[in-house]
């Protein structure tokens, strides 16, 4: 409370605040924006794990003169939460709740009394409903997008939506989600749906101007049986092809999955100007590459610049045929250089690979010198 108060006192004009990395009690806003000669807050930012307490968003309400309001990684804010009291903020322009696992109960009376809101950020598309109106909204960021989860985005309710911008794709939350084929139906159904937003309605991947997409598997389930789930529905993304974000992807990582070479034809359909592709899992194996798979992945994108994966000694000689058809190929069409980057495990479960990718690398440096090579293996 003296904080506040104090705060007040020294920076009568302040229309900014951002706090970051802080526990604090909510009456602090309390003290600072509320009673006689308050600080009229314009721009509020709790960002990079801020924790505080229950009130936070009755408080957060009170503050009449938000126009921006940024919540950031607040642990506090985990699960379900009535975001009702923001429905008081009448004059705000920008909402983002980039909280993992938010569940923002209230969110459809938020956007009908803030009818100057221009911008707004969801953890998931699931939370927009037929409820959700605005003629102001120029710009929806979604966090991730379930594809087997149904939601519905009726941009007719959203008449000034320009933006769609979404950070990740996720197939499937569980096992009961990812049972076919009823998954696969509404994954094709929502793709769709993504794909005929109105020409006015750009959709963006990754946001804050980067071309990038994260796409991820199935999170509850053992990842040693997802494979054949995850081939199936990434085949129902198909629609997503005609998106021009999907056509000018640059970057994609894939986690959480077994990838099979179905998986890698899916891939090579959805996003074919694909030039970082990222199947690292480090020490959790939750993304596996199969032998032929990881063939698929390294001659099919035709614009693949670097691919970084986890070799398992399995994969070597199909590792090692990869090389050697994409050096041809592209030394006969004159294409770029592709940097294969192997994952290589630590010493203690090194089963061979070590070696294996070391005499790999030996012998094709020797077969094809500096200024001949059109693939650089390169170990981490």
């Amino acid at each position: 409370m003296a904080i506040g108060l104090a705060t007040r006192q020294l920076l009568p004009n302040l229309t900014k605040l951002v706090l970051a990395q802080v526990e604090f009690s909510s009456q602090l806003l309390t003290s600072l924006c509320v009673g006689t000669a308050p600080v009229k807050l314009q721009e509020l930012y709790l960002v990079r794990g801020c924790v505080t307490d229950s009130q936070l968003l009755p408080t957060l309400g009170r503050l009449q003169h938000l126009r921006v309001l940024r919540l950031v990684n607040c642990s506090s804010l985990q699960g379900e939460h009535d975001i009702s009291p923001l429905a008081q903020l009448r004059e705000l322009w920008e909402l983002h709740l980039v909280v993992d696992d938010l569940v923002p109960i209230g969110l459809s009376s938020v956007l009908s009394a803030c009818t100057q809101l221009r911008e707004l950020t969801v953890p998931y598309a699931h939370h927009i409903t037929p409820e959700l109106r605005s003629t102001s909204l120029t710009k929806l960021s979604l966090l991730d997008i379930i594809m087997s989860m149904p939601f519905l985005l009726d941009v007719g309710w959203l008449p000034s939506l320009r933006a769609l911008s979404v950070g990740n794709l996720t197939l499937c939350e569980d096992a009961e989600q990812g049972m076919l084929p009823q998954s696969a139906g509404i994954v094709e159904h929502n793709a769709r749906m993504l794909a005929s937003l109105p020409a006015a309605v750009e959709v963006v991947f990754g946001g804050g101007g980067k071309s990038i997409l994260r796409l991820i598997g199935m999170f509850d389930l053992p990842v040693q049986e997802s494979g054949g789930v995850v081939e199936a529905l990434l085949s129902r993304l198909g629609p997503l092809a005609t998106l021009p974000a999907a056509q000018g992807l640059h970057v994609l990582q894939l986690d959480y999955m077994i990838i099979l070479p179905g998986s890698i034809a899916a891939l090579v359909l959805l996003f074919p100007g694909l030039r970082f592709l990222h199947l690292t899992s480090g020490e959790d194996d939750n993304c596996i590459l199969s032998p032929q798979a990881l063939f698929e992945a390294c001659t099919r994108f035709p614009c693949l610049d670097c691919l970084n994966f986890d070799l398992r000694i399995e994969m070597i000689q199909m590792f090692s045929a990869a090389c050697a058809y994409v050096q041809l190929k592209r030394e006969g069409q004159g294409g770029s250089v592709l940097e294969l980057c192997a994952c290589l495990p630590q010493l203690a479960h090194d089963k061979g690979e070590r070696a294996a990718f070391e005499g790999l690398q030996s012998d094709f440096n020797a077969l094809f010198p500096a200024g001949t090579r059109k693939v650089e293996l390169v170990a981490f």
